[in-house]
């Protein structure tokens, strides 16, 4: 086994591609479309006009399913640029040794030690973004800061070192030419894998990388920090502006808010429908195999005196993006005078199994005061082939129990079963609870009301 090394540069140029103005795909607490309701998730929003199939415990339940997924000729001609080593045009040598080269295990992520606040914030809503569009056993995480400015021959295997510098502090091999325009530049080692009984190459695969960013980007400086992290992910060599305007993977960058779609349903396809290290002349649109361009929308409503919440999951290939909201409290649950003791939450759950099942359970929440801290059950979980049915008609799912702890009006996991939980209370006086609930056998959401 060789390795190898490459650094990919990006460009600034003053055209601008479109950002979307709704759905940040970050998992975690954002702004909805009302300056009053808070959502929590990673899907893109929720059907306007739902369609009421029937109700599973006191919630409403509808299923939709809409258009709007990229097709897969346009999937694997997508995917054929990076596996095929070949460059487009552009003022970058782009030649890259060919192999669609992810990664074998999910890497972790560390950010320079003494990066500003700022500047982490756009590392980590790049990471959530990404892992909007992975599944939850193949998603990156962020671990412990590293050492600034080290040389990728000294990033430890398994990770992307993440560095905020201006273009003369990046420390690059002094062979590395550098675009002048540049504001973001990838480093990527690769091992490459020889069958010597047969004396030809096998199959590359990713194991470390670097991601220089200049932090003077400006408003430019999320979509870099996506496009280089995309780079050491796998996506090498740039696409066309022309036969991808919408994509963050052209040689020279724009702003965007989001993740596009091409970008990240490529990011899936890679991840899910192909081995590291596969070659040009096997993506194809034959290989990627079924592919939908719909989008089957589970959603449940519960209304309690005083407020209501809404929450559901969006499942397209294979992959679940849940989202909860509800209205914003007016103050913190630790100021909220009126409430004293345990607190309890109690609601229902939905979601879809990894294999596509709808699945639905019973949610509960319980808080302790004034420790902020507690727990989140989810039993009686069944799943179906179809649409959800009635309690008690479905197949027997495991169910799960969580640590939780509180902060302000949100929570999330602190131990217990496997798998990334996030919450808010939602109401004026925190008559609900919402969240959503991501582990390698389910993809969920839950609302809940105050007993």
């Amino acid at each position: 086994m060789r390795k190898t090394r490459r650094s990919i540069p990006i460009a600034l140029v003053g055209a601008f591609l479109l950002a979307a103005c709704a759905g940040n795909g970050v998992t975690g607490l954002s702004p909805a479309d009302s300056p009053d309701v808070w959502r929590t998730g990673s899907a893109p929003g929720p059907v306007d006009m739902p369609t009421v199939i029937g109700a599973y415990g006191p919630a409403a339940i509808s299923l939709d399913r809409t258009p709007g997924g990229l097709g897969r000729r346009t999937i694997a001609e997508y995917l054929h640029i990076f596996a095929a080593g070949a460059p487009v045009a552009s003022s970058h040598d782009d030649r890259h040794a060919p192999g669609l080269a992810t990664w074998r295990n999910p890497p972790t992520v560390r950010i320079a030690r003494g990066t500003a606040a700022h500047l982490r914030d756009a590392a980590t809503r790049a990471v959530s973004m990404i892992n909007a569009w992975l599944p939850w056993d193949q998603r990156i995480r962020i671990g412990d800061d590293a050492t600034p400015r080290i040389a990728i021959d000294t990033v430890p295997d398994g990770q992307i070192l993440v560095d905020f510098e201006p273009p003369e502090s990046w420390n690059l091999p002094a062979n590395t030419s550098v675009d002048p325009r540049s504001i973001g530049i990838a480093e990527t080692v690769t091992a490459v894998e020889w069958n010597e009984l047969l004396s030809r190459q096998e199959r590359r695969h990713m194991i470390k990388g670097h991601a220089w960013i200049d932090p003077r980007a400006g408003p430019r400086l999320l979509e870099v920090t996506l496009h280089e992290l995309l780079h050491t992910l796998g996506l090498q060599g740039h696409v066309s502006a022309h036969r991808f305007p919408t994509s963050i993977m052209t040689p020279f960058t724009g702003m965007s808010r989001i993740l596009p779609a091409i970008d990240g349903e490529g990011l899936l396809a890679a991840y899910t429908r192909y081995a590291p290290g596969v070659a040009g002349e096997d993506v194809t649109y034959q290989t990627l195999g079924a592919w939908t361009t719909e989008t089957m929308h589970l959603r449940g409503d519960l209304t309690m005196a005083g407020t209501s919440v809404a929450f559901g999951v969006g499942f397209r290939n294979g992959l679940g993006r849940p989202w909860a909201e509800g209205v914003e409290p007016t103050v913190s649950l630790a100021d909220n005078a009126a409430l004293t003791g345990p607190v309890e939450w109690n609601g229902v759950l939905l979601g879809f199994t990894w294999s596509g099942r709808t699945a639905a359970g019973k949610a509960s929440v319980v808080v302790d005061l004034p420790a902020m801290t507690g727990r989140a059950g989810f039993t009686d979980i069944e799943s179906w082939a179809g649409n959800p049915g009635r309690e008690g008609s479905g197949q027997d799912e495991r169910s799960f129990t969580y640590g939780i702890v509180v902060n302000g009006n949100s929570f999330r996991n602190a131990g217990g079963d496997d798998g990334t939980l996030n919450g808010l209370f939602v109401g004026s006086g925190h008559e609900g609870a919402v969240g959503t609930l991501e582990n390698g056998t389910l993809t969920a959401a839950f609302g809940t009301a105050r007993d």
